[in-house]
């Protein structure tokens, strides 16, 4: 079980102002505004197809007492880990004495947590408490607001360039003006800006999506 502490501040995968810059749009008008909105629209469809969350935000995630000596993180880029303690006791255990945090990929930024004793659940009164990890995980994303902390990790280059892809096909094309929610053409209703996972992506965003979408084990 896995629920957000600290959400991220920003859901852009890249920069508004840059694709707005890009577009050659006037700031502070209508269509820069269109732009930023379709910035919104573009980051999420490709979020939903990179098959994970990529924003950098505060997890608490909740293991049962397992014998494995591994805790596999579920989010990813793992960055920083706050803490990780039994649901019964209010001490934490001490990283590098009581447990280890191993990459189990350096590319996609997974870990597990090793115990050399394991992570069987210890017990209080009767029942087995849960283990309680919480850790920042995602990628720093442009418009983030706050101090951005040291060990954030910035949103990869080619993530950004597959959002502009997508804004920029979908600013370009004429069945797709980012000002027109729907119009009627010739007696048929033609309803726009409808994006969805799989539907719109360029070929240069497929092509980056699946070098980071997670391994089907």
């Amino acid at each position: 079980m896995i629920k957000t502490l600290t959400p991220a501040t920003s859901t852009y995968l890249m920069d508004p102002a840059e694709a707005i810059s890009r577009l050659g749009i006037v700031s502070e008008s209508s269509e820069a505004s269109a732009a930023t909105r379709l910035v919104e629209r573009c980051s999420a469809v490709l979020a939903g197809e990179l098959g994970f969350n990529p924003w950098y935000r505060e997890l608490e995630e909740r293991f049962e007492g397992c014998l494995s000596h591994d805790l596999d993180l579920s989010a990813r880029p793992f960055t920083l880990l706050v803490s990780v303690q039994a649901s019964n006791d209010e001490e934490p255990l001490v990283e590098d004495t009581d447990f280890r945090v191993i990459p189990s990929d350096r590319d996609s930024g997974e870990v597990r947590l090793w115990r050399p004793c394991g992570w069987s659940a210890p017990f209080s009164a009767g029942w087995a408490a849960q283990w309680v990890v919480q850790y920042w995980a995602g990628w720093w994303a442009p418009g983030a607001t706050g101090d951005r902390p040291d060990d954030a990790i910035s949103l990869p280059l080619d993530i950004q360039e597959a959002c502009w892809s997508m804004v920029a096909w979908r600013w370009s094309s004429d069945a797709a003006d980012p000002t027109i929610k729907s119009e009627s053409k010739g007696g048929i209703r033609l309803e726009y800006n409808s994006l969805s996972p799989g539907q719109v992506l360029t070929p240069d965003a497929m092509g980056i999506v699946q070098r980071y979408r997670p391994i089907a084990m």
